[in-house]
């Protein structure tokens, strides 16, 4: 196991990951009191040997930091952005191709397996701020190969995407549920 340092990782993402098996939490005047976070996950790169960033998230486990690579360290790579959902991480950020263009990119992460989805072609530099899950579907925003704001919604593997013409830059998404009893 490697070491986390603040050189080693650029843009830290928390996100807590629950596995409570039953029961929720303390009782206190005001309700229970939510249990505290088991596994926590950072996000970022982390520089290997050859001179790339390779795009990592670590594993909190009380003080146990486990590494995982999304990447294979031959080109650079980063993590902007995490979202839990059941029993899957994902990670989002970009992936530079064999011209050196940025790719958009998401990572779901399930256990030891990871499987990437690239989010545009690389014919021009793009990537990943924010993602969500949401109703079955995941969401994804950033800047496409074009440099316009770009929401992606990713289902398995298609991939659509919605470009804001609007504005420069976009680095957030948020998932809203929609309860249908009080929708009219």
């Amino acid at each position: 196991m490697k070491r986390m340092d603040r050189r080693t990782v650029f843009c830290v993402v928390l996100a807590a990951m629950l596995f409570c098996a039953g029961g929720a939490g303390a009782q206190t005047g005001n309700g229970p009191v939510p249990e505290r976070p088991k596994v926590l996950y950072a996000a970022g790169w982390e520089d290997n040997s050859g001179g790339y960033d390779i795009a990592t998230v670590w594993k909190i486990d009380g003080s146990t930091v486990t590494p995982v690579a999304l990447t294979d360290g031959t080109r650079d790579a980063g993590v902007y952005a995490l979202a839990v959902s059941g029993g899957s991480l994902y990670a989002a950020g970009y992936e530079r191709d064999s011209y050196d263009e940025r790719v958009a990119m998401v990572w779901r992460i399930d256990g030891s397996r990871v499987t990437p989805v690239a989010l545009t072609n690389g014919t021009r530099d793009a990537a990943v701020f924010g993602i969500v899950k949401s109703g079955g579907s995941l969401y994804a925003a950033g800047w496409d190969a074009k440099g316009f704001p770009t929401v992606w919604k990713i289902d398995g593997s298609r991939v659509t995407s919605i470009v804001l013409t609007g504005g420069s830059h976009l680095y957030a998404v948020i998932g809203i549920l929609r309860h249908s009893n009080h929708e009219r």
